[in-house]
């Protein structure tokens, strides 16, 4: 399902043009489809940075990211354009932050319906569907219509898994989906990845907490911070 060749990602630190900072350092390693693979390391070790090269929200600085879709086959995703990794996104492959970012004044229930309207859902079948993730994952029913901002981190955390989850992604990308949730609902979360995973689902996550990484994990990728953080490069 993935494969990933050599994968450097670097920084030029925008104050100081002449240093440049490594976040990941020649990273390779596959996954197989239905599976997940759990991703460890130190603090600074790459690990979100890893998962934001796979979504490209960081353009990989060398190296390739082969991708198996369901629509286009065998692809790098390091060299997609802007527009193809959109459509992608839409369709296939989606990620869990550890925060919920969205357009102001959207009430929740918009906002986990968002992705399926955009895949051509009609509004009445895509608020319905909202609604059954709002409530499998125990947000209260008079905080559906209200604006996110106004929630706690762990409904926010919530809310960003709905969105996320309701489109039942192909690739399905975890950065700490837990870390605001207390034991009941970090709980619920795990039995629905487990069953996605079930379904054929392919998973990448970090977790900090290490009980969860097992109960959800089929291989482990530890990553270690790279050996030169800085390199001076002529002015």
């Amino acid at each position: 399902m993935l494969n990933v060749e050599s994968l450097t990602k670097t920084f030029q630190l925008a104050l100081h043009r002449n240093i440049t900072v490594t976040a990941l350092g020649n990273v390779s390693f596959s996954v197989e489809q239905g599976t997940c693979l759990n991703i460890s390391g130190p603090s600074g070790g790459g690990k979100s940075s890893l998962l934001k090269c796979i979504y490209r929200s960081y353009r990989p600085t060398t190296g390739r990211i082969w991708y198996q879709s369901r629509e286009y086959g065998r692809i790098d995703l390091a060299g997609l354009s802007e527009r193809e990794i959109l459509r992608l996104r839409r369709q296939e492959v989606r990620m869990v932050s550890q925060f919920l970012h969205v357009i102001p004044r959207v009430p929740a229930i918009d906002v986990v319906a968002e992705p399926l309207l955009l895949l051509g859902e009609s509004s009445s079948e895509a608020r319905a569907q909202a609604s059954e993730w709002l409530e499998r994952l125990g947000i209260p029913s008079h905080l559906w219509d209200a604006y996110p901002q106004t929630f706690s981190g762990g409904e926010k955390q919530r809310i960003n898994l709905a969105r996320a989850l309701i489109t039942s992604p192909r690739l399905l990308l975890l950065d700490e989906p837990t870390s605001a949730l207390d034991a009941r609902s970090a709980g619920v979360v795990m039995e629905i990845l487990s069953d996605l995973k079930d379904r054929g689902t392919t998973m990448l996550s970090i977790f900090h907490d290490n009980r969860l990484a097992t109960q959800l994990k089929d291989s482990q990728l530890n990553l270690t911070r790279p050996e030169k953080r800085e390199e001076m490069k002529p002015i």
